[in-house]
């Protein structure tokens, strides 16, 4: 149960070939236990992501996320954070990189707060890590 694999394939009947193909593999023993890389190639680009997340302590993690073009090299996000939690609180600090165009790059830092039983001080922080690294699915609350 603590592995996962993926593949897709994308085939055109018209041309009869394969115009999109996708692999991914994912160890994740625990939340805050993890490594998954995906790779994708469609005829025209190559591409790469790896996620990871692991445990310092009983209240202390880090993760960590990278999506890369394989066909050019350049780096397209990057997403390095640290996670504290307690009975009662939790909070996050998290940094993002994401590439604008040519080699010109975004970066932000983000704090989020969480309360256990109220709420966080910033659901965007939240969803943007989800949302880069899919398969970190840490909830403070």
């Amino acid at each position: 149960d603590d592995y996962i694999y993926n593949t897709s394939l994308q085939f055109d009947p018209k041309s009869a070939s394969i115009t999109k193909k996708e692999i991914g593999f994912t160890y994740k023993p625990q939340a805050r236990k993890l490594i998954s890389l995906s790779y994708s190639d469609d005829n025209v680009t190559e591409s790469a992501t790896l996620s990871a997340a692991y445990p310092l302590t009983d209240t202390i993690h880090v993760f960590a996320g990278l999506d890369k073009t394989l066909s050019s090299g350049v780096t397209n996000k990057e997403t390095v954070g640290i996670a504290y939690e307690s009975c009662c609180w939790g909070a996050r600090l998290v940094n993002f990189k994401e590439l604008i165009k040519n080699n010109d790059y975004n970066y932000s830092l983000g704090f989020e707060l969480v309360f256990k039983g109220l709420g966080t001080t910033d659901t965007y922080v939240r969803n943007k890590i989800e949302k880069r690294l899919p398969e970190y699915r840490v909830n403070l609350d």
